[in-house]
């Protein structure tokens, strides 16, 4: 299944030259709030952070994968879904070169063109979530004006 998802993702990704990097554009990742760039007409982000790590991480072990098997099953399975080195080296290559990107500050931006969204403010949310009694107490109302970091806030531990 791995090597099917690596081939899935090397066929929607695409090298640039300039960069230097593998590129994955048109996606929506875990953040379902941020599904198009405002205004676009078609849905799909430019390089979801979450996707790109990801991705790069699933290409790292399909391309390592059939070393981890005998030689007798490797060849097997490599002639039974028509995997050849070229393939495999595509996978390494882009587990080395995915892009990610990131803000001038060095932390993972959540995708290209994050920084450049403008702030949600609490009077352009809908009303029945200004009126909740979180918002009124301040605790909402300091979350939703106060820029935030792209990193997720550290959970307790049990």
């Amino acid at each position: 299944m791995m090597l099917e998802i690596a081939r899935f993702w090397a066929s929607i990704a695409h090298f640039n030259p300039r960069l230097q990097r593998y590129e994955i554009h048109g996606v929506m990742g875990p953040d379902e709030f941020h599904e198009k760039y405002p205004g676009a007409p078609q849905g799909g982000l430019r390089n979801n952070a979450y996707t790109n790590v990801m991705v790069a991480w699933l290409c790292d072990i399909a391309g390592k994968l059939p070393s981890l098997l005998s030689a007798g099953s490797t060849q097997g399975l490599r002639a039974r879904l028509g995997i050849g080195d070229d393939e495999l080296a595509l996978w390494q290559d882009m587990s080395r070169r995915m892009f990610v990107p990131f803000h001038a500050d060095g932390i993972i931006s959540q995708f290209e063109g994050y920084g450049d969204l403008e702030e949600p403010r609490l009077g352009r949310l809908p009303r029945e979530v200004r009126e909740h009694p979180a918002a009124r107490t301040g605790s909402c109302a300091r979350r939703a004006t106060t820029p935030t970091a792209t990193r997720s806030p550290s959970r307790p531990t049990r």
